[in-house]
This record gives C-alpha cells, sequence and structure tokens, in this order.
C-alpha cells in the first residue's frame, strides 16, 4: 500500500427486490471507515445464493457475515499497516468463508453455493475478489467496463456456474486482482438478476449524471418490464475527487 494519504469522496446507493420468487436468496453489505489522519476503508459486497441447491439463503448470508466479521475486525488494521497485503488478505478470508458454508452444508447433509463480488478500496486503491457470475462494472467517461471475471459456461443452451462458493471444501477458480479507480467513475455490482436484461450502455447518462436523484429504482423498472423474474440486488458506487 502507498504511504501517501489520498482518498476519494464516495457515497453509496443501494436496492434489493424479491421479484417472483419464492425466497430472497441474495445478501448484500457495504462498509466505511475512516482514521484520525483521513485513511479511507470501503468495502462492497453482492452475494447471491445458487439455484438449485439447497440454502441459497443461508450460503449467501454466512458470506456476507463473514464479510461483515472481517471488515469490523481487519479494517483498523488495513489502514494504519501500510505493509498490510491486501491480496493475500482477500484470499484467506474467501477461505473462510468456503470453509464455513462447506462445514454448514456437511453438518446437515446439504450442498449449498453463493457467488460473490466483492470490492474493497483504501484510499485510492481499489481490489475486486469474484468468484462465480455476479458482476461489478466500472463506469466512467460513458462507456461502462465490466471488471469481473464470469465463472460460467453453455451447455445445451443453457449457463452452469464454473466455480462458487461452498461447494467443495477449496475454490480453485477465483479473481483477486487490483482494479485502477479514477474519479469521477461509478461502480455498479449486483447479482445476475440485476444484468440478465439490462443494456446497461443505454442507461449510461442516468448512471453517470444521477447526482441527488436514485437510480437503481428507474434500472430496476427497466429489467422488470423486460422480463427478470429473478432476485435483484444492486449497489451504486459514486466516486469523486476528495474536495468535490
Amino acid at each position: 500500500m502507498k504511504g501517501k494519504n489520498m482518498s476519494f469522496n464516495i457515497s453509496i446507493e443501494k436496492l434489493d427486490d424479491k421479484g417472483k420468487r419464492d425466497r430472497y436468496e441474495d445478501a448484500f453489505t457495504y462498509w466505511s471507515e475512516k482514521d484520525i489522519k483521513g485513511n479511507t476503508f470501503y468495502c462492497f459486497a453482492v452475494a447471491d445464493g445458487v439455484g438449485g441447491l439447497d440454502k441459497g439463503e443461508a450460503a449467501s448470508s454466512i458470506a456476507i457475515d463473514e464479510i461483515n466479521h472481517w471488515a469490523a475486525n481487519t479494517c483498523r488494521h488495513l489502514l494504519t499497516d501500510k505493509a498490510v497485503n491486501l491480496e493475500l488478505e482477500l484470499t484467506e478470508l474467501l477461505k473462510q468463508i468456503n470453509k464455513h458454508i462447506f462445514c454448514y452444508g456437511k453438518k446437515r447433509n446439504i450442498k449449498l453455493g453463493t457467488t460473490l463480488t466483492m470490492i474493497v478500496i483504501i484510499n485510492e486503491e481499489g481490489r475486486i475478489l469474484q468468484v462465480g457470475d455476479s458482476i461489478a462494472y466500472l463506469i466512467e467517461k460513458r462507456q461502462a467496463y465490466r471488471i469481473s471475471d464470469k465463472h460460467t459456461q453453455q451447455k445445451n443452451h443453457r449457463s452452469y456456474l464454473t466455480s462458487c462458493i461452498g461447494t467443495n471444501e477449496a475454490v480453485t477458480l477465483f479473481q483477486n486482482q487490483e482494479i485502477k479507480l479514477a474519479a469521477p467513475s461509478v461502480l455498479f455490482i449486483g447479482s445476475d438478476g440485476f444484468f440478465n436484461c439490462l443494456d446497461i450502455q443505454s442507461h449510461i447518462n442516468l448512471i453517470e449524471k444521477g447526482k441527488n436523484k436514485k437510480v437503481l429504482p428507474t434500472l430496476l423498472k427497466s429489467v422488470r418490464d423486460a422480463g427478470e423474474t429473478d432476485n435483484v440486488t444492486g449497489i451504486l458506487v459514486r466516486i469523486k475527487n476528495e474536495l468535490s
């Protein structure tokens, strides 16, 4: 972590909607912390319980609970220790989440799993942790760039996950990568239900220029009008210069 003390001005909008499903199997969280020296820590995460398996809502909730515990107990350390290895921290966090979910299922003789898209920003440095098909976009200069890997494959005209958390003793396929952030820009993190029917580029002006207006309800209406019935969860993160 660099020694200079530079931070972004960040604002957050969030939305969750069960849709026509019987249960809400997504989960999400966001954290912000600032120390007396002005260093800032942000954490945003969306988890989506895997359909077709047992207790998707339990898997996604366990993942988010583990992230909340990690953030509460680690953020101060991350802000004060300039030599901290965030990549290693997130890899160890992923192992802990996977162990918790896998053991939960083993004790109950069930199989459950979840996807996870998580972004951590410390001052002006960002990193993404990604497993599965939940999605993160970076939006800047009127362009949307997908920054999350997609762990799926197509078979018989259907999409199948190639990686998720909790179904096996270890997660072997995941993304743990630095992301380049600049102001002004927007991060859009969400479950796949938000993006299956969303033409994000057609809404780029609304997303970038939203300012004090809530954007996510308009995007939700768009995907519902297009026929999406899945749970929808989204976090919109507006990144500005510290003094703007």
